[in-house]
């Protein structure tokens, strides 16, 4: 799955400008760059999947996970609205990669302590 991710951001961001061009035709060339920015949710997002989805529900954590979401979501709202005042689609962009970089950073962290609190009580 990671891996696939990878290959598939890198993808995205090598060939974002012929893909909108193809796509959206030359009156959207510059939106190339919000495509780059994103392009590497596809990696981030997958090790979310692996540790919150895959990871945190199989040992029965799915409350911990949907506390983690809301965390994410509420966090958000803290700062999109800043991000895409001073930098405009650019920060809203931004504010979306971050925001899943956090989640997934959380996601990570809590799943290796509930791992080793699992296996201590095995």
């Amino acid at each position: 799955l990671v891996l696939l991710a990878v290959i598939l951001s890198l993808f995205l961001f090598i060939f974002s400008k012929t893909i909108v061009l193809i796509l959206f035709g030359n009156n959207f060339e510059e939106s190339y760059n919000i495509l780059q920015i994103l392009s590497f949710l596809p990696t981030i997002i997958s090790f979310g999947i692996l540790f919150g989805q895959w990871g945190l529900i199989v040992i029965d954590e799915s409350k911990l996970l949907g506390k983690i979401y809301v965390l994410g979501g509420v966090l958000h709202l803290l700062y999109v609205f800043i991000l895409l005042h001073f930098w405009g689609v650019y920060g809203a962009a931004l504010a979306i990669l971050m925001t899943e970089l956090i989640i997934s950073l959380i996601l990570f962290i809590a799943f290796i302590k509930k791992i080793k609190k699992w296996k201590v009580g095995l």
